[in-house]
């Protein structure tokens, strides 16, 4: 092989998709059905037994959407949490901070 010539490396498919459990992320997905079948074999009332099936029932279709569009969207979500909600102009991250003005600043 000679120095000029480009080296192809092969990227297998199987590496880049992601990790889902019945079309939705897989932490999420897992969560849902052991919340709901522990609503429905523990708890035994029927209140927690309507709500666990219709949580079994209408929660994958809701994370196979989210899936689709994104398939971290909740890890992304959790990340975008720590941000500000503002950040201000400055040349460099540290940069002293004005402070504000005390009432007795703003007085005189």
């Amino acid at each position: 092989m000679n120095e000029d010539e480009l080296r192809a490396n092969t990227v297998r498919q199987s590496l880049l998709q992601p990790i889902l459990f019945m079309g939705g992320e897989r932490e999420l997905a897992l969560v849902t059905i052991m919340v709901g079948v522990a609503m429905v074999v523990f708890v035994q009332t029927w209140i927690a037994f309507f709500s666990g099936i219709a949580l079994l029932l209408l929660t994958p279709p809701l994370l196979r959407a989210m899936a689709k569009k994104d398939a971290q969207m909740s890890k992304v979500y959790r990340r975008s949490l720590n941000y500000q909600k503002f950040y201000p102009a400055a040349s460099t991250p540290h940069v002293i901070k004005p402070q504000k003005q005390t009432s007795e600043k703003a007085k005189r």
